[in-house]
């Protein structure tokens, strides 16, 4: 009885084996056909559209943002966070406008309401009461003087965030001197190195009025942006060195910080080994410090994140379509940050299905279904109009909704739309959230070469050719990645020409043995910068 029951388990897992391979190459077959097209999708593009109007529903006439969307309830305060993202959402709907023409779901003003915006944070800088002794605003602040609401708090991570938002609008509105000159007195003006403690081995959360620091911040999560903000930080500040010592020493090398590991085999990122991370943490490192994005090293955990939290949901829910453990307000009420193996009410969050566009090519497909031609349980209204977009809802039991979308969580859904190649490709958060922008040196043109690289055909059997573009003469490195970061063969390395290339793959490792079926990835470095990571799937 008992081996006839270990027989059926083994007949059982070889059949499960199977299947499992088969929905992969389906899903392979589907996700080739996103990534060799740049075709925009009419409901992505509706997605798109609509969503950067949510961040203009929580917009004061006066250019203030409000920390969330309220859905036929009371109105949020404003949050630092929400006037951040409210600000890159300016840049990218200016930079739609000029790609299409379209005002009427772009914006045609928004260089003029950016400036609005920061005149604002001008004013308040300036008032009273509205910043500590370090130049950091209040978390929930009162529009009219920027004193603070619910909590007395200078959130350092909420102020990283807007201090974002004056740096894409100093970057990506460079021609307009009044902004450039004006986000840089903002910006100049905050004080994140004093996050950091007098030794540089503690970075803290939160800070008073007096700036007396509370709240240990343990690598790794998105403080990470703060610690890149400390770096960055003007040098006259006090604690300018330490923050130099507090970045090389805890972020400046990703596969030295802490790992948790789901599933077997793919290690992510973590402050704790005993418990995953919400995937919202690394989402804003990518979006939000450069160094991040253009890291190797983090570029393959930022993959792996992904990996997690899609196979969480499939294992748990044993579905493919609805996925997504992040941040948001809870359906029924509450907020919370859901993570791998911490999400019991089963929430999706479909702004982190959309953040992973840049490493996961059936983002486009899920949220696609999720929409369901608007009658999918993820469709939400902006009160007020028929612009629909994408939200929390619980899976199980009972598809409850929320009534608030919070402008800092919501804020992938934009972004990982924004960062897909038929837009304006991961390129344009790399420029614009570079300290060192320079607007007349480029490796690659985003503005008219989005989607670095081409891998055709995706499944391949016994071989694939990757195709890109350079806009100017580089140092290129293309090398093939299995799931779990190790690099299996080293396609290109040696200084290209200006112009187009191709390169072929025979789907053999270093040593010319033939690789298992599976999932790799193929990462393209420029100049030491990693420009774009693809998912490619081999079978048999």
């Amino acid at each position: 009885m008992t081996w006839n029951m270990k027989l059926e388990n083994r007949d059982l897992a070889k059949a499960m084996n199977r299947l499992k391979i088969a929905f992969l190459i389906v899903l392979a077959t589907l996700s080739s056909n996103i990534v060799h097209s740049q075709t925009a999708d009419p409901t992505i593009t509706k997605l798109f559209q609509n969503s950067c109007k949510v961040f203009d529903a929580m917009r004061l006439p006066g250019g203030i943002y409000l920390d969330a969307m309220a859905i036929n309830v009371e109105a949020k305060p404003a949050g630092l966070a929400a006037n951040g993202v409210g600000l890159i959402s300016l840049c990218i709907a200016d930079a739609m406008y000029k790609k299409t023409g379209d005002a009427v779901n772009w914006d045609s003003e928004a260089e003029s309401k950016a400036l609005q915006t920061i005149n604002e944070w001008i004013r308040l800088k300036n008032t009273p009461g509205a910043v500590n002794v370090n130049g950091l605003f209040h978390r929930y602040f009162k529009p009219s003087d920027g004193s603070w609401v619910w909590v007395t708090e200078h959130s350092t991570i909420d102020n990283a965030i807007l201090a974002t938002g004056f740096l894409f609008c100093k970057n990506y509105f460079h021609n307009n001197a009044e902004i450039v000159s004006k986000t840089t007195i903002l910006i100049n003006s905050m004080d994140f190195t004093a996050a950091i403690s007098a030794d540089g081995k503690t970075m803290y959360m939160v800070l008073d009025d007096n700036g007396v620091q509370s709240v240990i911040a343990n690598p790794f999560n998105e403080y990470m942006v703060l610690a890149w903000w400390a770096k960055n930080s003007n040098p006259s500040f006090p604690r300018y060195g330490v923050a130099q010592t507090y970045w090389g020493t805890n972020f400046s090398d990703a596969t030295k910080l802490r790992k948790y590991v789901y599933p077997t085999g793919n290690p992510t990122l973590t402050e704790n080994t005993l418990q995953a991370q919400s995937s919202f943490q690394i989402q804003f490192c990518y979006y939000y410090c450069n160094y991040f994005s253009n890291n190797a090293d983090y570029m393959t955990y930022f993959s792996n994140q992904a990996i997690a939290d899609r196979t969480w949901w499939q294992n748990t829910t044993g579905q493919q379509v609805a996925w997504g453990c992040g941040a948001g307000e809870i359906p029924g009420g509450g907020y919370s940050a859901n993570a791998v193996n911490n999400n019991p009410g089963k929430i999706v969050s479909p702004h982190i299905i959309a953040a992973f566009s840049p490493v996961d090519a059936g983002v486009k497909d899920n949220l696609v279904a999720l929409y369901a031609n608007g009658s999918g349980k993820a469709v939400y209204k902006i009160p007020g109009t028929d612009r629909e977009l994408l939200w929390r809802y619980n899976f199980i039991p009972n598809n409850l909704r929320t009534a608030y979308v919070q402008a800092v969580d919501f804020s992938t859904m934009l972004y990982g739309l924004a960062a897909l190649p038929e837009y304006l490709g991961t390129g344009f958060f790399k420029t614009y959230n570079d300290f060192n922008y320079n607007p007349s040196t480029s490796a690659v043109d985003i503005k008219e070469n989005n989607d670095y690289l081409d891998i055709y055909p995706n499944p391949l059997t016994d071989q694939t050719m990757f195709q890109f573009e350079l806009k100017n003469k580089a140092i290129v490195k293309i090398g093939i990645y299995s799931e779990n970061g190790q690099m299996v063969k080293q396609l290109v390395n040696q200084a290209m020409a200006a112009g187009k290339h191709s390169v072929k793959w025979n789907a053999r490792s270093g040593d010319s043995v033939i690789v298992p079926s599976g999932t790799y990835f193929c990462r393209l470095i420029l100049d030491d910068q990693a420009v774009q990571t693809k998912k490619l799937i081999v079978i048999p």
